[in-house]
Parts: C-alpha cells; structure tokens; sequence
C-alpha cells in the first residue's frame, strides 16, 4: 500500500462528514499520526487517526485467492478525540466507533488511489485519557484493527 492504514481509515471519517480536512475555523479537522497544540491554527476540537502495530495473523495456505503465502494481518490504529468539552469529545468518540463498526468492504480514495476497507474491528470501547492540565483539554481513545488492501491499478 502507498499510503498507511491511519491516512486510508482518516480519508474515511471525512468523507463520511464525521471529520474535516484541516483549516483554523473547522472543529473536528481530522490529523494523521499527530495532534497538533491547539493554538491560532489548529482548532481545539480534532481528531487524530494514528498508525499502531499490526496483529500478524500468518498465511494464505490456498492459492483459490491468488494470494498463496502472502502474510495476513490486521492493521493496528488508534483514534484519539481531543475537546475542550468532554460531551463533544465523547459524543464524537461514538460516532467515530459506530462508523468503524458499519465499515463492510468500503472503497475509500486517497490521492487518486483506491484502497478496500474489508472491516475495522474495535479493540477497545472508548477509553478517557484524562484531561490535559495544561491545555485543559478532554482526550478520548479508541483502538482498533483493520483490513485494507489496495485495489489494482
């Protein structure tokens, strides 16, 4: 695959409206392997789509897929939700779990590139990390593996 499992299943969350790309006036503006201080640019409100470790699930024995030997595996990620309200953040926390869980062989498109989505396993129910003293900001998580592949050119 060109791009990771967190850009693929980020691409998804904004085109289903449950994220936005990012711009300094978009609450919910969705990050890939980060999340950025909020300040004058990043808004308060985000979602980071992460990339985890993969669970390595072994091989194809059966070439019926064209697939003989190929490794099987479940790719890792993780959602964090970020919020100055901690309703917003779990709120959304839901929403993005209840689209992981309706997720069965969805095409999505990044950059031209088509990747299948097979299914997104949640791992994990919804986990707070608590508030940020600093930030005074509320963080929420969930994990959860994937089944991706990208589709022929």
């Amino acid at each position: 695959m060109i791009h990771s499992p967190a850009q693929i299943l980020a691409q998804h969350l904004i085109d289903q409206g449950i994220g936005t790309t990012h711009t300094t006036t978009s609450d919910w503006s969705v990050f890939v392997d980060h999340a950025p201080t909020p300040d004058d640019l990043v808004p308060k409100k985000i979602i980071s789509v992460i990339n985890q470790t993969a669970i390595i699930q072994g091989r194809y024995h059966s070439n019926r897929s064209g697939q003989q030997g190929k490794t099987v595996k479940q790719e890792g990620i993780q959602c964090v939700i970020r919020s100055d309200d901690p309703n917003d953040a779990w709120t959304k926390a839901n929403d993005i779990a209840n689209r992981f869980d309706a997720i069965l062989r969805t095409n999505v498109t990044v950059e031209k590139r088509d990747y299948l989505v097979q299914s997104v396993t949640l791992v994990t129910s919804i986990v707070s990390l608590g508030e940020d003293p600093e930030l005074r900001l509320r963080n929420f998580s969930l994990n959860a593996t994937a089944s991706i592949r990208q589709k022929p050119i």
